[in-house]
């Protein structure tokens, strides 16, 4: 099975959940090629997660539309049978309109390993789980942040350039600016979160 990944970044590595995507690609037992948009240092750290190969379109694309143009054509170009994003505000957003693109049956969320045609995810705000069937040729499905991890040791993969035709951006950016963390943990990629009331005046008496 051929697996296409997409793999977010952020100042040229990897997020956590575009690696999350990755590793969940390889569980599965597929061959996993990433694609890569915008600044990409080296493979990103796509190769550990478990892809062989990265697709890397050098354009900084912020329009949805053009990413998921962009998705679909490498899925295209790689015949991949399966296509995982992370489920995060960029994956729920390009996910969709691959899955129109592709002509392709769509999950999202899932917090199970795809087992033939059947895959799980949450469902009732987590109070339930639902085993959901795809039988669709390709697949598009979105992984749940945390839900997997990533399993490390895998070598650097290669790294090629990745033209798509991706059209016209539907939205015009005026202005960005990307926060920097400064060594914390992006707050959608916490494993746990402790919150507390104003009562609390501060850190110290939690």
């Amino acid at each position: 099975m051929k697996c296409l990944a997409y793999l977010p970044t952020q100042d040229g590595q990897a997020t956590k959940a575009g690696l999350e995507a990755v590793s969940y690609a390889k569980k599965c037992g597929a061959d996993v090629v990433a694609l890569a948009v915008g600044s990409l240092n080296a493979d990103g750290g796509a190769g550990s997660a478990g892809a062989s190969k990265v697709l890397h379109v050098s354009q900084e694309l912020q329009d949805e539309a053009q990413i998921a143009r962009a998705v679909s054509e490498a899925a295209k170009a790689e015949g991949a049978s399966l296509v995982v994003a992370p489920h995060n505000h960029v994956g729920r957003a390009v996910a969709p309109r691959v899955a129109v693109r592709l002509g392709a049956g769509m999950v999202p969320g899932v917090t199970g390993l795809i087992e033939g045609s059947t895959v799980k995810r949450n469902v009732f705000s987590g109070k339930a789980m639902a085993h959901v069937s795809v039988d669709s040729e390709v697949k598009v499905i979105t992984t749940t942040p945390n839900a997997f991890g990533v399993e490390g040791g895998g070598a650097e993969a290669a790294v090629e350039s990745f033209a798509p035709e991706v059209g016209e951006a539907s939205l015009k950016v005026t202005g960005f600016k990307a926060s920097s963390s400064d060594g914390s943990v992006p707050l959608p990629e916490a494993v746990r979160v402790v919150s507390a009331g104003r009562g609390l005046k501060g850190p110290e008496h939690w």
